[in-house]
């Protein structure tokens, strides 16, 4: 009996890691820390940038800003030139995202905190898209707005 049961076992180990490798995007069998460490606080810092930073490179067109938002909460307000990518939607926009954003360009990601889940799934994602210069802007919109900075309304 308990052969039998360590026979289904074994199968159906098996099976699972035979579809998972079989789907496009499937679960990684070993993660990999580099791409889905942005929850540890030491990482979320070191993958973090400054208003200061951000701002300035908005000003010089060299980032691609991404809010992880919802998309009411982007027509609502938005930081301007940040693209509306809500983070539970981000697998379904891929294809937009890579038409849209250079893998190979800065990307910051963004949304209404430092503990804001959207931003570090978007984070998540984009790390194991092929983005490799992935940063979190922590204080979100909150820090924008905080520090005078304008908003745009709308979709677009």
């Amino acid at each position: 009996m308990i052969g039998r049961l360590i026979a289904i076992f074994v199968i159906a180990t098996a099976l699972g890691i035979v579809w998972n490798l079989a789907l496009v995007g499937g679960l990684p069998l070993v993660l990999d820390p580099s791409k889905t460490a942005v929850y540890s606080a030491e990482l979320r810092e070191a993958h973090s940038i400054p208003l200061d930073e951000l701002r300035s490179l908005i000003d010089e067109g060299d980032a691609f800003l991404l809010d992880g938002r919802s998309e009411d909460d982007y027509a609502e307000e938005h930081i301007p030139s940040a693209m509306s990518v809500p983070a539970d939607e981000a697998e379904d926009m891929a294809d937009f995202i890579m038409s849209q954003v250079p893998p190979e360009g800065l990307v910051v990601v963004y949304c209404e905190s430092a503990d804001c889940y959207a931003a570090a799934h978007l984070f998540d994602f984009l790390r194991n898209l092929g983005y490799s210069d992935v940063r979190l802007f922590l204080g979100g919109l909150p820090e924008w707005k905080e520090a005078g900075l304008a908003v745009e309304e709308g979709k677009e």
